[in-house]
């Protein structure tokens, strides 16, 4: 769901993509001309025959993605050398059906203040362990400002990309204990029927 969420946050909006520059590599994704000002060399657009396609261009997405890693989508084991250094972390959270408990809990650990102020401004975390401490909330499918990804996933994934995208991020599932979410589960097996 976090390569999804980041490919809704940064690349399907062509105008956010244009703009932003942050769907990388830029002389694929970006358009020629906003390439060309740039100074940069035109190529022949890559991906004009799917730009409607969503399954199409999210797979040319996971394709391309490796040539230039950005840090919205690198593996957190790579961007925070988790495989040498996760004994030293105090606090692993997992955005999942958990996410709000984990905020809430960080805070506390952590001794609220400012950092439970910042976390809430950011997450609005402490109305939703208010309301009802015992509902779990999956961060991505209720946030106002979030991209919904789960709530989108058979819109944009195919088998193929799922695991690809388990390829890229497996590092993650192992040094961090995720769960293959049971949507993907699905999709695979389903694939092989």
């Amino acid at each position: 769901e976090r390569l999804l969420s980041s490919y809704l946050n940064k690349c399907q909006d062509e105008s956010r993509r244009n703009e932003e520059g942050h769907c990388e590599p830029n002389i694929i994704f970006r358009d020629r001309l906003m390439n060309h000002r740039e100074g940069t060399d035109a190529i022949e657009p890559l991906l004009e025959d799917i730009e409607d396609n969503n399954k199409q261009l999210f797979a040319a997405y996971l394709d391309i993605m490796p040539l230039k890693w950005n840090l919205h989508v690198t593996p957190q084991a790579f961007a925070c050398d988790l495989y040498r250094n996760i004994h030293q972390y105090n606090f692993v959270g997992k955005m999942d059906s958990q996410f709000m408990m984990d905020i809430d809990r960080m805070a506390s650990h952590f001794g609220g203040g400012e950092l439970a102020v910042a976390l809430n401004k950011a997450f609005d975390y402490q109305r939703l362990v208010q309301k009802d401490g015992s509902k779990h909330v999956n961060f991505g499918t209720h946030s106002a400002d979030g991209t919904r990804a789960p709530k989108k996933v058979n819109k944009f994934y195919t088998a193929q990309t799922v695991r690809k995208a388990l390829e890229y991020m497996s590092i993650d599932y192992v040094l961090l204990g995720l769960s293959v979410p049971s949507w993907a589960k699905q999709m695979l097996r389903e694939d092989y029927m």
